[in-house]
């Protein structure tokens, strides 16, 4: 036998370590062993034992993943996600108020409040790099990675965004097989090419362009 050991003739073990579950049924050991033995591993979101080779990929796949509900931002289980906001919905037909303290946001659209609260509200974190207001939730970790966050430019100290930082690097990075860089004749700065220094020049000297 592959799948399972045979105690007696009648009799089936579970195969997995540590599981002492005997029957008499081939196939009920197979359903046990998929199923329910309680040496598998368990998922706290489904409530269920997981077949171990399925584990690895069951926590991120698992239907009932919690995830925000787009009123009240309470993480909810996908299973009870319609019974959680269903009740709210019901409530009346509008209008509907923005959740977000200190706000008095207003609509008749259930749909809107949710995008309004997640993304527009201006009770939320204003975030001065991207322009944009942050789910306050989102708002820590936001404030820590925000990809328009500027950093300093290692060749001119120049705080510039991540997302410019590639075309700022065109106009101020030497040359990086080490030929000499172009230099500006009305200041001390060294660039790449002479595009870049008349860009330069256009910019910061004028009255010399």
């Amino acid at each position: 036998m592959s799948s399972s050991k045979r105690k007696r003739e009648d009799s089936f073990s579970c195969p997995n370590d540590g599981c002492t579950f005997v029957s008499g049924s081939q196939h009920y050991i197979s359903q046990h062993k998929n199923y329910h033995c309680p040496v598998n591993p368990f998922c706290k979101f489904c409530h269920k034992h997981i077949p171990r080779d399925g584990w690895p990929t069951h926590p991120k796949s698992c239907p009932a993943q919690p995830s925000p509900c787009g009123l009240c931002g309470k993480m909810v289980n996908a299973e009870v996600m319609d019974t959680h906001a269903h009740p709210i919905k019901r409530k009346k037909e509008g209008p509907f108020t923005c959740p977000n303290e200190g706000c008095t946001f207003v609509t008749h659209s259930w749909d809107y409040i949710g995008r309004h609260k997640n993304h527009h509200c201006s009770s939320n974190p204003w975030c001065e790099a991207c322009r944009n207001h942050i789910p306050r939730d989102r708002w820590p970790k936001h404030s820590e990675e925000c990809p328009a966050q500027p950093s300093p430019c290692t060749v001119c100290g120049k705080l510039i965004s991540a997302k410019n930082m590639v075309a700022h690097a065109n106009v101020c990075r030497l040359p990086p097989d080490g030929r000499e860089g172009v230099h500006c004749l009305f200041c001390t700065n060294v660039y790449s090419s002479e595009k870049a220094l008349r860009v330069h020049v256009r910019d910061k000297h004028p009255k010399h362009a």
